[in-house]
């Protein structure tokens, strides 16, 4: 008889290494067993199966029902704000927050710091300068953070900085 196997919402980083990022063009083969997902209190999905591979199929499941209840969640307070015409979906016309990456995070997630642009309330800022660059090219202005003489202008002592 093979065990039942728990799962709790979580995945081996070991497994995570070894199989990298599934491939939306590859569907993974249906659960040849039982599958139940309860969900306690919290939302935590605890997934139940007869084997390894059909929880995995459940925890995935799980993940998804919960990545569609966020995209819902936006979709529905657009519309109960009145601005679903704005808001709520990306789409040509909408505003929406984003930043743009130089390199694949789905290759290396460590590129989610390599950051291009930035785009906020429909405005692009380049993001080593803080530039404007769409719809209007704009300068920054001043990089006070960038002033060595702002640190000259504090005339509190060493006793400020050192007490406790």
């Amino acid at each position: 008889m093979i065990p039942r196997t728990l799962l709790y919402g979580c995945v081996p980083a070991q497994l995570l290494v070894t199989t990298g990022v599934p491939r939306s063009d590859v569907l993974p083969p249906p659960p040849s067993g039982s599958v139940q997902i309860h969900r306690d209190e919290w939302g935590v999905p605890h997934i139940v199966a007869d084997r390894v591979p059909d929880g995995f199929y459940g925890l995935g499941y799980a993940q998804a029902e919960d990545q569609l209840e966020t995209i819902l969640a936006f979709i529905l307070a657009a519309r109960f704000l009145g601005l679903e015409n704005e808001i709520g979906t990306l789409e040509a016309g909408k505003l929406a927050d984003l930043v743009v990456l130089n390199a694949n995070p789905l290759d290396d997630i460590r590129q989610t710091t390599d950051i291009r642009y930035v785009m906020i309330d429909g405005n692009l800022y380049d993001r080593s300068t803080l530039d404007q660059v769409w719809p209007l090219e704009r300068a920054y202005g001043p990089h006070p953070w960038t002033d060595d003489d702002i640190t000259r202008r504090d005339v509190r002592g060493d006793e400020f900085w050192n007490r406790r």
